[in-house]
């Protein structure tokens, strides 16, 4: 891996920061799971079925909007 800063490259070492400070890690991806979005309205007292499909919808959504943003 390299800093985007300085290009310094530490390879495989786990090291993530070095003498110019910036630290540089990219995590993997990870969105929610079935499990997640079944339970959620739930937990948000989302009661008829067409608000708790918005409400999966509107997730989704902001899923997908952060996802093209972080990766």
């Amino acid at each position: 891996m390299k800093c985007n800063k300085c290009g310094y490259d530490w390879g495989d070492s786990g090291d993530s920061a070095h003498v110019c400070g910036v630290v540089a890690i990219k995590k993997q991806w990870v969105g929610l799971s079935p499990n997640d979005l079944i339970h959620m309205p739930y937990d948000h007292g989302f009661e008829s079925d067409a608000l708790r499909d918005a409400y999966r919808q509107g997730v989704l959504d902001a899923e997908a909007k952060l996802k093209e943003k972080n990766t």
